[in-house]
């Protein structure tokens, strides 16, 4: 799904006609008729105000991820990105983009695209780098501790939590995830951050959403025990096996169509 039908899908979600949409953005509405039809893209600054206005990632926007993830709610029930507690943190310090970009072995526009959100999936060693330089921990950064430094029920308690329940070992995790071993330990021993198109396979694996998996609206992303079920076997299941699946799901399709 590319940029144009995203960004249609979204602002309809979100109850806008193209007109009123357009005026939030202050652009003609044929320059945004434009967009939805593919035939020219936004420019960064308007992507930037685009998914602040439609509470969704520029990820997901822009078709780098397939599940749409908004800012998720922090511990004090704001709302606040990796983005966010970058920038937080930098002013708090007052340090300048340029500088924060020197000892992060980026540039200040890089800066900049973290703290919008425009780059979601910042590489770990970068988190490593800020939060060195910021005097914070990564997994603050990343939203898995409180300013505290106390740490929130995570994707290290979770995934260690399913994968148990699944009678998964870290060798049949790590080979399901074309990693190594050693690397799904150190998630579960918070010592090292996966990126997040790791974290999106490993809740698709799991069969529970990426919010819910990092520690976010438990009541409502987490997959409901008998889907999660149903879904285990179906990811297991051979041919001969999801054939009868399907048969199974057309006769209970036919039978609610007769009532």
């Amino acid at each position: 799904m590319g940029i144009e039908l995203r960004l249609k899908h979204l602002r309809k979600d979100r109850g806008y006609t193209q007109e009123s949409f357009a005026e939030k953005l202050g652009v003609p509405v044929g320059t945004y008729r434009n967009w939805e039809q593919g035939i020219n893209t936004p420019d960064s600054e308007t992507i930037i105000r685009i998914v602040q206005l439609l509470e969704t990632s520029s990820d997901y926007l822009l078709g780098r991820v397939d599940y749409d993830m908004p800012n998720v709610p922090n511990l004090q029930g704001g709302l606040m990105t990796i983005g966010d507690r970058i920038r937080k943190s930098r002013e708090y310090k007052e340090m300048p983009m340029e500088e924060l970009g020197k000892r992060t072995g980026v540039t200040r526009q890089t800066i900049f695209k973290y703290e919008t959100g425009i780059i979601s999936n910042i590489p770990s060693d970068k988190i490593e780098k800020m939060a060195d330089a910021l005097e914070v921990t990564p997994t603050y950064l990343i939203g898995w501790e409180d300013e505290r430094g106390a740490p929130t029920e995570d994707f290290a308690d979770r995934i260690k939590q399913y994968r148990e329940e699944k009678e998964l070992s870290l060798e049949d995790l790590a080979k399901r995830l074309n990693t190594y071993k050693q690397v799904v330990h150190r998630w579960e021993t918070r010592q090292q951050i996966p990126q997040m198109d790791k974290v999106a396979e490993v809740a698709e694996l799991l069969g529970v959403s990426v919010p819910w998996l990092i520690g976010y609206d438990v009541e409502i992303a987490k997959t409901e025990p008998k889907r999660r079920f149903l879904m285990d076997k179906i990811a297991k299941a051979d041919e001969k096996k999801l054939n009868k699946i399907v048969r199974l799901m057309e006769l209970i399709d036919d039978e609610e169509d007769r009532t």
